[in-house]
């Protein structure tokens, strides 16, 4: 039994007590938590921070593992309300205090007041001691209502007004988050900024003198739109014709060709953002990565009893060789700041106007902060795509895929010949991309969905077929137009 809610937050004893008995068990429910399957040795309440707009705790929790850790923001309020009252969701535990009464902690974005005041705490503009509010562009408008979006995200979406959108950053950057810096130069561009959402701001937690971290940002909501892969996977034989399909996947092509126009500056004052070329140090990083999870693969797949895992393990030399030339050849094209996590899930689809909006640009979100602000080429997000594309059709059993994907990567090199040296060079990056982002999903998929491996053991296959034809024939399997 504990005393006034108020006074917990020096309470040492409930917050151990949190840790031991509560959090993780409510995190590994919890889509935002990425230690689901592994064995945290502890989690720590590290800080409270402080803010004076209503009677919550701001919880920056640390979740240690034997050889790495890991930090999130959690919101967590104390509501008057029986635990089966409470959505699942949100409940983490029931509290009973020193007057008698019993109450539900949960997760604060399901309390409606709370979600007011944090409405109310940006828009005025207010800070803290250890809370601080970046306006971008100000929102001239009273709090009316909130929704808590369903999705499937590792943040947590809120809407209000049926207008602006705040994304709180649950799984916490060591620094100022990249989606920030990213929406934030393309809408400075003026180019791409139709196809991205309108920055307004963000909530930074002060953590160091000269150390800002990201919590929560805001940006415009999109509405009359879906994103692509709820769109794609909800088809069978309709209602969109192939044609439609074939259209959209052009004009998608064209949109992530903008993107990287935009974002390809060769001379720029920010030097996060001027282009780069290719370099023994970068070449050696990716390959040395790509033969480490691969290698990690083949360990996992000696036991399985898929014809497509014995092809792939009889192709390991060719892989290894394929892997082992890229590195060791030069390249002349350039690497610039790219998506980092392109998928048919971070492209929103407007009904309306029939045209796109790009979402999500934190990156790839099991890469750290130093592999997320690398350089790439562009094949890195395009190959990405192509392989959500091979996702979706497998799993509505439709016969689009080649077709799309072709009118997807015609398109894309239509309008970035700038960005190609040769024809032979794009092929290359192109394949070993497209088996970069392959391996990558066989990893995911063994660890978490052993249920759809079928889906990249049948994409590596491909990639070591493609990887076979250009070697034999020196068939070129992207046309550019340079």
């Amino acid at each position: 039994m504990y005393t006034d809610w108020l006074h917990f937050r020096l309470n040492a004893e409930f917050w151990r007590d949190f840790c031991t008995h509560h959090f993780l068990p409510f995190a590994n429910r919890s889509r935002w938590f990425s230690g689901k399957g592994r064995c945290p040795r502890s989690a720590t309440v590290q800080h409270i921070l402080e803010w004076s707009t209503h009677p919550s705790y701001l919880l920056i929790i640390r979740v240690d593992y034997e050889d790495e850790k890991e930090t999130y923001f959690l919101p967590v309020s104390l509501l008057a309300t029986k635990a089966q009252d409470v959505p699942g969701n949100a409940l983490i535990t029931e509290i009973a205090l020193s007057d008698g009464k019993d109450f539900t902690l949960v997760d604060a974005i399901y309390d409606e007041s709370f979600r007011r005041a944090l409405f109310q705490h940006f828009n005025i503009g207010k800070s803290d001691k250890s809370l601080s509010t970046i306006h971008f562009k100000d929102i001239d408008e009273p709090y009316r209502l909130s929704q808590i979006l369903s999705t499937d995200s590792t943040n947590s979406l809120i809407v209000f007004n049926d207008k602006y959108l705040f994304k709180l950053y649950r799984k916490l950057s060591t620094d100022m988050n990249r989606e920030i810096e990213m929406l934030t130069f393309i809408g400075q561009q003026g180019e791409f900024s139709n196809h991205i959402s309108t920055c307004f701001g963000a909530m930074v937690w002060l953590k160091d003198p000269g150390s800002n971290i990201a919590l929560i940002f805001v940006q415009d909501f999109v509405s009359n739109a879906c994103d692509c892969w709820s769109i794609v996977t909800s088809l069978t034989d309709g209602p969109l014709s192939p044609q439609f399909l074939v259209e959209k996947a052009a004009l998608l092509g064209r949109r992530t060709a903008e993107m990287h126009l935009v974002l390809h500056k060769p001379h720029c004052s920010d030097t996060d953002f001027v282009s780069e070329i290719f370099t023994k140090e970068y070449c050696r990083f990716i390959t040395r990565r790509l033969i480490e999870r691969l290698e990690r693969c083949y360990a996992a797949l000696e036991t399985c009893p898929s014809s497509w895992a014995k092809t792939i393990l009889k192709a390991k030399a060719l892989l290894l060789h394929f892997i082992t030339t890229f590195e060791s050849r030069s390249f002349q094209s350039y690497r610039i700041q790219v998506h980092g996590d392109f998928h048919l899930g971070q492209v929103l689809f407007n009904t309306k106007t029939g045209d796109y909006t790009i979402i999500d640009f934190e990156g790839e979100q099991s890469n750290n902060v130093f592999e997320r602000r690398l350089k790439h080429s562009p094949w890195k997000d395009v190959t990405a795509m192509i392989r959500s594309f091979h996702y979706a059709a497998t799993l509505t059993h439709n016969r689009w895929y080649e077709s799309v994907c072709d009118a997807f990567l015609q398109s894309f090199l239509k309008h970035t010949s700038e960005l190609w040296v040769d024809k032979c060079e794009c092929n290359d990056l192109f394949l070993f991309h497209l088996l970069e982002r392959t391996v990558h999903e066989l990893a995911y998929e063994m660890h978490y969905r052993p249920q759809w491996i079928n889906i990249p053991l049948c994409g590596l296959v491909e990639v070591i077929h493609k990887i076979e034809t250009r070697q034999q024939t020196s068939t070129l399997l992207v046309e550019s137009n340079s």
